[in-house]
């Protein structure tokens, strides 16, 4: 029983989760598979107080600020998406 019971975790522990609306299973190199031709990703939305207002804002974290209509992410400070060469 202990053998499965490990078995069983090792296996949960390595999946993938995969979101999209053909079927297809996550790519096995990500933690999150986000795959569509129709609809696309939605940042969480909130207005530039809001945004400033985060505690504990970790570095990657990116939203819709609502009030100046643009994504922004946080880099050790806010920075819009705007301009910035991908």
């Amino acid at each position: 029983m202990f053998l499965i019971v490990v078995g069983f975790l090792a296996r949960l522990h390595a999946q993938s989760v995969g979101i999209n609306d053909n079927g297809n299973p996550p790519f096995a190199g990500a933690i999150l598979d986000v795959q569509s031709n129709t609809k696309g990703l939605l940042f969480p939305r909130m207005s530039t107080a809001q945004r400033n207002a985060i505690v504990n804002v970790t570095t990657g974290l990116m939203v819709c600020d609502t009030t100046l209509n643009q994504v922004w992410y946080y880099s050790g400070g806010w920075k819009s998406i705007e301009g910035t060469a991908w």
